[in-house]
């Protein structure tokens, strides 16, 4: 009970913290000709929302089996988060521009960090649910 509440509140503060970052506070540039650090904030805007949502569903799930495969999916959006600025995507290829120098590799911690988390709460669940099997037979 308490792993579903807390990972869910968790990854749901993640993904609009990852929206309002990427609309607001990170350094982006503003143009929409095509320019792709534009293409990566609007990217990780939606990965950001995905993962709320995605979040807010596992909190109402509680089979472990089940929101375990929901934070292997979550862990595939963060790893996305990080990697569309940085090399799916990409931001401006001058180095010194602040989508380039600041915005990427934020997102790059913050995405590979909480992909972690999410794994790492994924596996604790399967081992979980393993062992409830084991103290039911």
């Amino acid at each position: 009970m308490k792993n579903r509440i807390l990972f869910a509140v968790l990854f749901f503060a993640f993904g609009i913290l990852i929206a309002l970052l990427t609309q607001f506070v990170l350094p982006f540039c503003a143009s929409e000709n095509g320019m792709r650090c534009y293409d990566s904030k609007i990217a990780d805007f939606i990965l950001g929302i995905l993962i709320a949502l995605w979040s807010a569903v596992t909190f109402f799930i509680h089979r472990e089996k089940i929101r375990a495969s929901f934070f292997i999916f979550i862990a595939a959006l963060n790893l996305l988060v990080a990697f569309i600025p940085s090399w799916i995507v990409g931001t401006c290829p001058k180095i010194h521009m602040p989508c380039h120098a600041i915005a990427a590799p934020i997102l790059l911690v913050l995405g590979i960090l909480f992909a972690a988390i999410s794994l790492g709460n994924a596996i604790y669940l399967f081992k979980s649910r393993r062992k409830n099997e084991i103290i039911q037979k």
